[in-house]
């Protein structure tokens, strides 16, 4: 009897202390890129053109599926994390290089000023070409946020970003190398 009370006080203690726990607003636009620009920056349309019909899909630190959605006819998406968890969050359309982020809360404390963190990112989807191998970047996250204790905020890991995408430029590099080669 008394491991059940306390089994029971201690989870309702961490459900409370989650409740504190501040929110995480993830939102953007999705927007349409060719791996031909990553090469050539200069021959990319000035003007962004909206990816509409993106599956938007939150997992879990356990890889379930917990919110499964499609950004708006706008191209624009927006999610709420709850602190205190991990996730993976997937942007996938057919014809599309599928394209993750990583977003970690586990480590947010419950604070007063604060009840919600925004982060405004704008995830560019590239049309998958007809030649070329870009599935390891469909597998791995391409972006990592954490929370910084210290400056109580969440930033995105700008040298994991930049490590994914130089891998990305690589890749696109072997596909316009394999391009000119059947020219």
């Amino acid at each position: 009897m008394q491991t059940t009370i306390l089994f029971t006080l201690l989870f309702l203690s961490a459900a409370l202390n989650a409740a504190d726990l501040p929110k995480v607003l993830l939102y953007g636009n999705v927007i349409h890129g060719e791996v031909e620009h990553v090469l050539q920056p200069e021959n990319r349309n000035q003007q962004d053109q909206m990816v509409t019909d993106v599956m938007i899909s939150v997992h879990n630190e356990d890889g379930e599926v917990i919110l499964e959605y499609s950004n708006r006819p706008t191209g624009f998406y927006s999610i709420i994390l709850d602190g205190g968890q991990n996730y993976t969050v997937t942007f996938s359309k057919d014809g599309f290089i599928q394209k993750k982020l990583e977003v970690r809360t586990d480590n947010f404390m419950p604070l007063e000023k604060r009840k919600s963190f925004k982060m405004a990112t704008d995830i560019t989807l590239f049309k998958r070409p007809e030649k070329g191998n870009f599935s390891p970047f469909e597998r791995q996250p391409v972006a990592r946020c954490t929370y910084d204790e210290e400056r109580e905020r969440l930033e995105w890991d700008m040298n994991y970003a930049r490590t994914a995408f130089n891998q990305f430029v690589e890749a696109a590099r072997r596909f316009g190398q394999q391009t000119a080669l059947n020219d």
